[in-house]
């Protein structure tokens, strides 16, 4: 029995320094690339919200459970959250969090831009007294209110030049990416139009319905797909005293090629972790949608390619791109040469190997969204690649 008991101390000692042995070669290996290709997927919960942000005195992911941006999310995400998940060289994270796009706004002001203010912009602002487009109104007020926060509105009476000079009042917004935002404010002749008595709505649902549907029909007609407009209307209610309450709502809006919707505040937005060397980095294709001055700087792009001359004025025309089997439309090899126009004008610093899906406004036989995968070679060129 004794000699049992040597036996088995021996065995436990030699087990123990196997052990010992087998840390100290993982230690020495450092990262080891993982074998499994399962993606560790996780979604936030109230708690990571609050933990995103430990310094702020107003914790804006905390209190609205979401994130403003990807952008943000990408930036937050891999030292707050990322660190609980197992860490193996190669290994893809898949999380899944609140998206958070704020549809009121914070506090307004009204201000009309004087001379001083055209004068202190510089360049042709200063020569010529006023703007020439709604960046430079927008720097303008970058420059005016450099401690505005978002959701800040400022009612602004200003000067410009579009065909001739004309002065406009509208409201600008800062929005969730720091970028002051022309929106549009409903007048008397809307609410009428929207079937209202009174200058206001006291249904926030109805409101934004009858705007879609409106915004189609009158405001912006001849959008394309992927376009967006915000719209500030009036809402009333009766507060707990039984008081009339009247509160300024902001709604932001996209069109899909056939009608505008209302874009939710909180949605939910998934992305892709890598961890490489060490660190989580993003493992993101950038989704980009085009605009408006898409369409036109693909025309103006390839305006010089003879084989091309009959697509571009269809482009041109219609701001869509023809993809019937008409002399007027587009191959996939066309469509690579406008995607490569708009990307390198657009994004000039992407790096080699990003990747891109793409979104455009096509027509092949009624409007619709048609979306490309591209990526960045070695070459500045974007190819195609397989999802």
């Amino acid at each position: 029995m004794k000699n049992l008991k040597y036996l088995f101390l021996s065995l436990a000692l030699g087990l123990l320094s196997c052990e010992s042995e087998l840390e100290k070669t993982y230690d020495e290996l450092g990262n080891i690339p993982s074998p499994v290709r399962t993606d560790l997927k996780y979604t936030l919960v109230d708690a990571d919200y609050a933990a995103i942000d430990g310094t702020s005195k107003t914790d804006d992911y905390e209190k609205f459970k979401g994130i403003p941006s990807e952008e943000d999310a990408i930036a937050k995400l891999p030292a707050v959250i990322l660190s609980r998940l197992v860490r193996v060289e190669g290994a893809i994270a898949v999380i899944t969090y609140n998206l958070y796009k704020p549809n009121t706004l914070t506090s307004s002001t009204t201000y009309t831009v004087t001379t001083a203010d055209y004068t202190s912009q510089g360049g042709n602002i200063s020569r010529f007294g006023n703007f020439s487009n709604e960046t430079e109104v927008g720097n303008f007020l970058k420059s005016k209110y450099p401690a505005a926060t978002k959701g800040t509105g400022v009612k602004l009476t200003y000067k410009i030049f579009s065909g001739g000079v004309q002065t406009l009042t509208n409201t600008f917004v800062l929005n969730s990416n720091n970028v002051w935002e022309a929106t549009y404010t409903l007048v008397a002749a809307d609410y009428t139009a929207l079937g209202e008595s009174f200058t206001n709505f006291s249904d926030k649902t109805v409101a934004e319905n009858r705007i879609a549907i409106y915004l189609k029909s009158t405001l912006m007609p001849y959008a394309n797909a992927g376009d967006t407009k915000s719209v500030i209307f009036t809402y009333t209610y009766r507060d707990g005293s039984n008081a009339r309450k009247y509160e300024d709502i902001l709604v932001k809006y996209q069109y899909d090629g056939a009608k505008w919707a209302a874009i939710p505040a909180l949605t939910t937005q998934t992305s892709n972790f890598k961890y490489k060397s060490g660190v989580w980095v993003s493992n993101n294709v950038i989704k980009y949608a085009f605009a408006s001055a898409d369409y036109t700087n693909a025309a103006v792009g390839l305006a010089g390619v003879a084989d091309l001359a009959d697509e571009v004025s269809n482009l041109t025309s219609f701001g869509n791109f023809n993809r019937t089997a008409a002399d007027t439309a587009w191959n996939t090899d066309e469509m690579l040469q406008a995607l490569n126009v708009v990307l390198k004008k657009n994004f000039p610093t992407t790096e080699v190997g990003q990747e891109y899906l793409v979104s455009v406004s096509v027509y092949n036989g009624s409007p619709s969204i048609e979306t490309f995968a591209v990526v960045l070679t070695a070459s500045g060129s974007y190819v195609y690649f397989v999802q």
